[in-house]
């Protein structure tokens, strides 16, 4: 009957205004504050709820009591709203949320905007709409709103009132069983005033028992239909992509398409929100899971963006072909059981031979895919361009390690799973299986002031898209490229993003002093220039950040090791026309171009600190009358007592060279180009 009668109020609803039942309808608006799961201020009185402060973290403000009366499954959701200067709120409903991770929260939502109406679903924070919104041109002429909510199992009937004349303003419905039961509560967005108050919300709870379903998240779907049926498919749906893949096709439409080819006898082979890179991409599609394409020299790496498979696949084709100026490591293994590989460019590739270390490093960030490309493209210059004076100049006098994707787990998840994850490692860090909310993001994971901003810089929410990690150099990848540079001690890295057009300089986090002179910008001014017009019809600028942020893999390299360490952001975000594809990768040749001979022919300064028996020491090596400023201590690596330095000048220079249990030793140098010289330290 329960059942019955609320289905009699989906039928009716447009008919006449729902009158309120007090012996039926509980009030939750009283909760004690223990009671509440909250983020962001709330006051309440008499007069109702109210937001009067926003999360200073910010992210969302919500209120959510979780009593009992507060429950609901099946039922009736009422609320009413008295709109002050400004409206822009969400009434939540089978709500969930953790009090120790409050952004963790999962619900739907009936959200007021200020001309628009839309039901949602949110899913570890993250907010997909269920329905089409529903404009209402007038609705901030309203002073008072009243929101009833029908829900029977996975349906979804909401309706909009003027709480004064009754009028019906507004009704949206949705399909979804994922959430079967939770609490009642209310979202504010920042926007919202706090003259803006719920004056009533109350459950008539219908106490069903409804089993979650899993169903596609968001009005998105991506269906996968047998070949045979393509042609079924009625004119009438409205398909925004589509993809051959083996034997079946893909189609991306929206759930009333999804109806419409249910209604036409279709059967989808498989049904997903998700969508993954290749739905909008036919080169890579065309691409995936083949062999890479040879070429005379080497490999063609125009054809499309890079999978980890491929990657892998050219950096052992191209080490089987140069097996006497290459060495493949793998670094390490990731959390979904992937290689993360290094290949070493060197005319000495399996010994340390004491030159100069480059680092170049792309996909931090495994949805920026021109990045692993830009590394790729290097490595390709490098060993099928031989005979080239200038390349073999590079390759015999530096020592140049390329790690094309440090985020092999999160490009995968981008380009295979869902575009909506990527930026992050994708590790599992809820134990449900890797999906789009999981994840580190890499390039806040190192230790230099690991989240020193708080939550400006970073986030400490596990499900942002800038999580910074549980702790400093937590990852498995951050720690490989962390060990490789401690053994190297780079002179200068390029780590690879995109898509600003910008070099920027270390430090980029903020209060961090950089070294008074200060090579690495005049570098980056010169590695700018050589690089010319991008595709974009812009040069590359040079800057010392975009926007606030700590943990980057350049601020430590710098703090670490002095190196000269820069982060490249592309020109183009991840375009899928080939010709900007192509183009934005050939726009950072001339950057390592000009940083490969910047390194080789200075100025610089470098050498080897040993102790009186000729053995490698790790010790401080100073520049005087170069200030560091942010408490840098730069010391030659421990194997073979090896220093590089780039210095912003050609001069004489004086040396200072400590270690515990020696004596301090000095040492004048004139550098015209490039200085080499070994000191020695005898103990105390």
């Amino acid at each position: 009957m329960v059942v019955a009668g609320l289905l009699s109020l989906f039928l009716s609803v447009a008919a006449a205004f729902p009158t309120e039942d007090a012996k039926l309808e509980h009030s939750v608006l009283t909760p004690t504050p223990a009671q509440v799961i909250s983020r962001g201020r709330w006051s309440v009185s008499k007069e109702g709820l109210a937001m009067t402060g926003r999360d200073p973290a910010g992210g969302y403000n919500y209120w959510l009591p979780t009593t009992d009366r507060a429950l609901v499954g099946d039922g009736v959701v009422r609320a009413r709203i008295r709109r002050g200067a400004r409206l822009d709120c969400t009434i939540l409903f089978r709500a969930t949320a953790d009090p120790g991770q409050p952004r963790d929260f999962s619900a739907y939502g009936l959200s007021l905007e200020p001309d628009e109406v839309v039901l949602y679903r949110w899913e570890r924070g993250d907010a997909r709409p269920l329905s089409t919104g529903v404009k209402v041109a007038d609705l901030a002429s309203h002073a008072e709103l009243e929101v009833v909510i029908y829900l029977v199992g996975p349906q979804i009937l909401a309706t909009v009132y003027d709480a004064q004349t009754l009028a019906l303003l507004a009704t949206v419905s949705a399909r979804d069983a994922a959430l079967p039961s939770g609490h009642v509560g209310l979202r504010a967005q920042d926007r919202q005033t706090a003259d803006t108050v719920l004056t009533h919300l109350s459950v008539q709870p219908a106490r069903l028992s409804v089993a979650p379903e899993r169903f596609p998240f968001g009005r998105t779907r991506l269906v996968r239909l047998a070949a045979a049926d393509r042609s079924k498919v009625p004119a009438d749906v409205g398909v925004t992509r589509e993809q051959t893949d083996g034997e079946a096709t893909w189609l991306l439409t929206d759930a009333e398409g999804l109806e419409r080819m249910r209604r036409a006898g279709l059967s989808p082979v498989d049904l997903g929100s998700e969508t993954p890179w290749w739905i909008h991409d036919a080169s890579y599609l065309a691409a995936r899971g083949k062999p890479v394409v040879r070429t005379e020299k080497g490999f063609d790496l125009t054809l499309s963006y890079k999978d980890p498979e491929m990657v892998e696949a050219l950096l052992r084709g191209w080490h089987a072909l140069y097996p006497d100026v290459t060495r493949l490591e793998r670094l390490a293994v990731t959390s979904q059981g992937r290689p993360l590989w290094a290949l070493r460019v060197s005319d000495t590739p399996a010994q340390d031979e004491g030159e100069p270390a480059v680092l170049l490093v792309g996909a931090n960030h495994g949805d920026e895919l021109p990045s692993v490309d830009y590394v790729l493209d290097a490595i390709g210059a490098l060993l099928e361009g031989r005979g080239d004076p200038q390349i073999d100049r590079w390759v015999s006098g530096l020592d140049i390690w390329c790690v094309p994707m440090a985020n092999p787990d999160g490009a995968n998840m981008f380009l295979n799973i869902s575009t909506a994850g990527g930026r992050r490692n994708a590790r599992d860090i809820d134990n449900d299986g890797p999906d789009p909310w999981d994840g580190i993001d890499l390039n806040r994971n190192y230790p230099f002031r690991w989240g020193s901003l708080g939550e400006v810089g970073s986030s400490s929410w596990r499900h942002h898209d800038r999580y910074r990690g549980p702790s400093a150099g937590s990852e498995v990848e951050t720690r490989a490229l962390m060990g490789l540079a401690s053994r190297y001690r780079p002179v200068a890295v390029l780590s690879f993003h995109t898509n600003a057009t910008t070099i920027l300089s270390p430090y980029t986090i903020d209060g961090a002093e950089n070294p008074e002179p200060d090579e690495a910008w005049a570098i980056a001014e010169a590695l700018a220039e050589a690089a010319g017009e991008q595709p974009n019809g812009r040069g590359y600028k040079v800057k010392r950040k975009l926007y606030s942020v700590d943990g980057t893999d350049q601020d430590w390299y710098r703090h670490s090791f002095g190196s000269a360490a820069f982060i490249v952001e592309g020109s183009h975000r991840t375009p899928t026309e080939p010709e900007l594809r192509i183009g934005t990768v050939a726009g950072v040749r001339g950057i390592y171009r000009t940083l490969f001979d910047r390194v080789l022919d200075g100025p610089r300064v470098s050498g080897r600190v040993l102790d009186a028996a000729g053995r490698p020491l790790e010790a401080e090596v100073r520049v005087e009358g170069i200030a560091l400023r942010a408490g840098e201590r730069w010391s030659s690596r421990p194997q073979d007592g090896r220093f590089d330095r780039l210095l912003p000048a050609s001069g004489s220079y004086t040396l200072r060279v400590l270690m515990d249990g020696y004596r301090e030793e000095t040492r004048a140098v004139d550098v015209q180009g490039v200085a080499d010289v070994d000191i020695v330290l005898r103990r105390l």
